[in-house]
């Protein structure tokens, strides 16, 4: 579709999801055309699509039907006349719907969500709402299963952060390593190099290969090392010097991450906290501090 090169068109799409979403350009002839954009749209793709984009829209992965459940299936054929039938059926069904109930175009919002799922939502719980209050329960609860977790880029790497640790160090589905040498740096749930961790990042989720910046204004990249880190700026965690076993002059630094200064963050978002840990888990004042993106030191 050329999303990833074409900025005109990545800004139609992305401008289209409020209704004031509009967007003017040049003409053959110079002269400026302006167009509302607001729309709906469904799109399919192999890999991710714009991290903007993907946070405006509601993501449905799609699965091969497993060959067991595939022989109860109806092939779609569009000269079948008993399906024409049937869509003819649905098509007057939903007309008379449309044309006869009232909807509220801005309903109560599931408080789990954030504001771009909110947005992303909003038309669908509108209609739920319209169809019965029993409909509109679930599809709220249908959001938050399916967009509850789809929040903000710092959230959204530090649960892959924590996964990221969780790999094994020398498997083919474990991490990646971009350095022969940072294989002595790195250790199983203790540090990680921030190479090894932006490269392992890229074959995790293609999210971070669309990057386009926290504001979503820039050319979508790969994302940097250095980029990565900014998105735990709020929480004060950084990279640091870490080094590899042995003496000291045959020593290896890197600057990468270290498993202790994420726990507490992991523990406060339920980020790999199984039931039986979070009984054990204290909402100290520094948790809550850092939750806000207040230094510990300020306390």
């Amino acid at each position: 579709m050329g999303l990833m090169d074409n900025p005109l068109f990545r800004a139609v799409l992305n401008s289209g999801y409020s209704y004031k979403g509009r967007r003017t350009i040049m003409g053959p002839k110079r002269q400026r055309i302006s167009k509302c954009t607001f729309a709906p749209l469904v799109l399919a793709s192999i890999r991710n699509l714009p991290g903007p984009l993907m946070r405006r829209s509601i993501v449905i992965e799609m699965r091969r039907v497993p060959s067991i459940k595939r022989q109860g299936l109806i092939e779609f054929n569009e000269n079948d006349p008993a399906q024409q039938e049937m869509f003819a059926h649905v098509y007057v069904a939903l007309r008379h719907w449309a044309w006869h109930t009232q909807v509220n175009p801005f309903p109560d919002m599931p408080s789990q969500l954030s504001t771009l799922p909110q947005q992303a939502w909003g038309p669908l719980v509108a209609v739920a709402d319209a169809c019965s209050l029993a409909v509109g329960d679930i599809v709220r609860r249908a959001a938050i299963t399916i967009a509850g977790s789809a929040e903000e880029p710092r959230l959204l790497a530090l649960g892959h952060m924590f996964e990221i640790f969780n790999l094994p160090l020398d498997a083919d589905d474990g991490v990646v390593v971009p350095k022969e040498a940072h294989r002595e740096i790195n250790r199983y749930k203790e540090q990680l190099t921030s190479e090894t961790v932006t490269a392992t990042l890229h074959r995790h989720d293609p999210v971070w290969d669309a990057w386009c910046g926290e504001d979503g204004k820039r050319q979508p990249h790969p994302i940097t090392s250095g980029e990565f880190a900014r998105l735990f700026r709020d929480w004060h965690v950084r990279a640091k010097p870490i080094w590899s076993h042995g003496s000291n002059k045959d020593r290896i630094c890197a600057r990468g991450w270290r498993y202790e200064d994420f726990s507490e963050l992991w523990a406060d978002y339920d980020i790999g906290v199984t039931p039986s840990h979070a009984s054990k888990v204290i909402d100290l004042a520094r948790h809550t501090k850092r939750k806000r993106g207040v230094s510990t030191d300020d306390v």
